[in-house]
């Protein structure tokens, strides 16, 4: 039987690979009496690399802790207004009947500004408890840049309530904080812009 010249396994005779390695074996036996080369061996990987066990996963507690919040934040907003279905309900109809876009009533509006100022301190609170449980990085940047979005949507949407700014400008001037956030989430997780933020984590020792 042909022996494998990478790691000298012997192989059957129709054989085009090694049944080990995957190396290609010889296309035709070698003729009798013929030197064979030796078969190099391979170094073995240490035992510990192939069997490591794997790293328990933790618990995501700041999701459920930013869920809880969120929850909080939905049951505040309708407390705060109890006919928001209804307003809401009925600023729909009158967008559909007019075939444009009405000016919502004050206390929709204040309804919405109360929803995204708290959305944005559950995001800030979620990043806070990231960094101490987790500290991934790349989310707790999400959190912040994502809470700051809810604020600036929260301080234009009171703009808007007091008629300082006009609903279009409000539309525009989000979209462009919003795309400016995500151009710097983007370009931090490609230069790594937030690495004083990273904690240094060595390989696990050897038993």
């Amino acid at each position: 039987m042909p022996a494998c010249r990478k790691c000298g396994l012997d192989n059957g005779e129709q054989a085009k690979f090694c049944a080990f390695c995957g190396a290609p074996m010889p296309s035709a036996p070698a003729a009798e009496g013929a030197p064979v080369p030796p078969a190099v061996p391979q170094p073995a990987r240490p035992a510990e690399e192939c069997f490591a066990p794997s790293r328990p996963k933790k618990p995501e507690f700041p999701g459920w802790l930013g869920l809880g919040m969120a929850l909080i934040v939905i049951g505040v907003v309708f407390l705060a207004n109890p006919n928001l279905i209804t307003e809401f309900a009925q600023w729909m109809d009158r967008w559909a009947k007019q075939g444009w876009v009405p000016r919502p009533p004050d206390t929709l509006i204040g309804s919405a500004i109360l929803f995204s100022a708290a959305v944005g301190v559950t995001n800030l609170v979620t990043a806070i408890a990231r960094w101490f449980v987790r500290r991934s990085n790349h989310r707790i940047l999400g959190d912040i840049l994502t809470s700051i979005a809810w604020f600036t949507l929260s301080s234009l949407t009171y703009l808007y309530l007091v008629r300082t700014l006009a609903g279009p400008v409000v539309v525009a001037a989000e979209s462009v904080v919003v795309g400016v956030l995500l151009i710097l989430y983007i370009v931090a997780l490609a230069t790594r812009t937030f690495s004083p933020w990273r904690t240094s984590r060595s390989p696990p020792a050897n038993p």
